[in-house]
């Protein structure tokens, strides 16, 4: 997953900068093309994630259609591959964007490490809340609880 965000993560950037360069030509809203691609980073990782449930309710051994063990984990790999390169989609821009909000906003770039600080408690905050639903009502609601807020 590490390997596949590092070689995917500089695509990402050249796709997000082309974007937001072809969306500036035709007169789009300041950083469109960056929230293009990092809204189609987060919808292929949402996806993929929300499709581990599947693989597993059809793969399931009272499943009518149930498959082998060995196609099950390649299913499973493959959604995994396809949810870390929707993440290296979604990193790389998100940074370019935080660093135009504070360019906007007239401060310097040393306070991108506040911001940054602000996603991690947010963050924290979060896996806090969905642990407590987990334990509340089981994993069944990873799909409908973790994957909307992540």
């Amino acid at each position: 997953q590490m390997s596949l965000g590092a070689l995917l993560g500089p695509l990402a950037g050249a796709v997000a900068d082309a974007a937001e360069r072809r969306a500036h030509k035709h007169n789009k809203r300041k950083h469109w093309g960056r929230g293009l691609v990092m809204t189609l980073g987060v919808s292929v990782g949402t996806v993929a994630f929300i499709l581990h449930s599947v693989v597993a309710s059809v793969c399931a051994a009272e499943s009518r259609w149930s498959c082998p063990p060995a196609t099950a984990t390649v299913l499973h790999v493959g959604l995994r591959l396809l949810f870390a390169a929707g993440n290296a989609f979604v990193y790389p821009v998100l940074n370019g964007i935080t660093l135009a909000y504070l360019d906007d906003e007239g401060c310097p770039p040393s306070q991108y490490g506040r911001e940054r600080l602000y996603g991690a408690v947010s963050w924290a905050v979060t896996s806090v809340a969905v642990g407590r639903a987990i334990d509340g009502c089981g994993f069944a609601i990873l799909p409908f609880g973790y994957a909307p807020l992540g």
